[in-house]
């Protein structure tokens, strides 16, 4: 089970207590996040950070989810990777939600897209490799589940750990079923990815 934590330094440990792998960051009224029981299944030590970060504005939101960040490193020295999950915002000419869709044998996933921020120092190499990985262990396991990867000349918050990625998972167009399904497939790369690397 995941340990969750709606306020930074407040935790009701579920199942995992003083160990942690990996943090995800995110929030949806919603939209899932990456299953992080199914991580900690696996034998990944991870916590759910349920703090919505861009509730106030977009503006101040990486710098609030970056205090968050420092506080779990503190927490859990053994902390390795943070994973930050949104949803794309995606909108056509016409002002319409845009919908990404991954298809197979008639069933129809969210697309998830890997974006990373190139200016994190060392970590930028690190975390790119990363997710390289992840994009084909993605779309080996679910053809065009994985968009793509993108690189922005940003941080991201990604220099704060040893790896960290930021997945957007579905985007506005997308239905919960299509989102929960995409981060099912997400989650299934990641436990294979951090157990064989």
């Amino acid at each position: 089970k995941c340990t969750e934590i709606d306020v930074v330094g407040k935790a009701s440990a579920v199942g995992v207590a003083g160990f942690a792998d990996c943090i995800i960051l995110g929030s949806f009224a919603s939209f899932p996040t990456v299953d992080c029981g199914r991580l900690n299944e696996a034998g990944i030590g991870t916590i759910h950070c349920k703090t919505v970060f861009d509730g106030q504005s977009n503006r101040e939101s990486y710098a609030r989810a970056a205090e968050a960040i420092k506080a779990f490193r503190m927490a859990y020295p053994g902390l390795v990777c943070v994973i930050d999950v949104h949803r794309a915002a995606a909108i056509n000419e016409e002002g319409h939600y845009v919908r990404s869709l991954a298809v197979k044998d008639g069933q129809g996933i969210a697309q998830t897209q890997v974006i990373c921020g190139m200016n994190a120092g060392e970590q930028s190499k690190t975390n790119l490799a990363l997710a390289m990985l992840l994009y084909e262990r993605m779309n080996a396991a679910f053809a065009g589940s994985c968009a793509g990867v993108i690189c922005k000349s940003q941080t991201l918050n990604q220099d704060l750990s040893p790896f960290a990625l930021t997945l957007e998972i579905g985007s506005c167009g997308n239905t919960p079923a299509e989102a929960e399904a995409a981060a099912d497939v997400t989650a299934a790369a990641l436990c294979t990815l951090f157990l064989t690397n």
